[in-house]
């Protein structure tokens, strides 16, 4: 008796945590999301300086974790930063989040596409280009990670005829016709095969 006297001396006469109304935890979520985009908005302002953008990204994600938009921006400074494995997490955060959003599952095979993996790189862009069938960047993309991994000419080769249909930069649109060719001559193509220049990561839709 006394032993029970004495745990509840200590704990007994605290209250019951009151369960919040509906409304009260909508309320409190409206403001942690505000909080995040705050600080997302923060990140986005200062595009030179990684360290700023993974500490305001990082604390649009503490306000909350469900933010896609942050997700993919963190990933975007971490690939800049060439750590691959912790941007690939992100952008599959980012991708579970935003499950109709074509851009952290480009930026997710652009980081496998940065490190060779090409194989896991084309996956990740054919379902980037599932959500978003029209995107330049993506069938492009698409078509040299498949000219990198040795693949079946048929399926590089629809992608390059499509993107000569959209592409206007004259230097594009000499390398596609030369891949065409020679896939089409040698099932060979041509080096380099990384086309005339990098691609960057992307922001989600909506983004500039």
């Amino acid at each position: 008796m006394l032993l029970l006297l004495a745990a509840c001396a200590g704990g007994c006469n605290k209250p019951a945590e009151r369960i919040l109304t509906p409304q009260e935890s909508r309320a409190i979520k409206e403001k942690r999301a505000a909080e995040a985009k705050k600080w997302n908005q923060e990140g986005l302002a200062h595009p030179n300086d990684l360290e700023k953008q993974e500490e305001f990204f990082r604390k649009a994600l503490e306000a909350s974790p469900d933010f896609g938009e942050a997700q993919n921006n963190l990933g975007s400074v971490y690939l800049r930063q060439q750590r691959f494995y912790d941007a690939a997490l992100a952008f599959q955060r980012a991708a579970h989040f935003l499950p109709q959003d074509a851009g952290p599952r480009y930026n997710l095979g652009l980081t496998f596409q940065k490190v060779g993996k090409y194989e896991e790189a084309a996956e990740e862009y054919r379902k980037a280009l599932a959500l978003a069938p029209d995107d330049l960047q993506v069938i492009e993309n698409l078509a040299v990670v498949l000219l990198r991994a040795g693949a079946k000419p048929e399926e590089t080769v629809i992608l390059l005829e499509k993107a000569l249909l959209m592409e206007t930069r004259p230097e594009w649109t000499k390398w596609i016709r030369l891949q065409i060719s020679r896939l089409r001559a040698r099932g060979e193509a041509i080096s380099p095969a990384d086309g005339p220049s990098g691609a960057a990561p992307r922001p989600p839709a909506g983004r500039p």
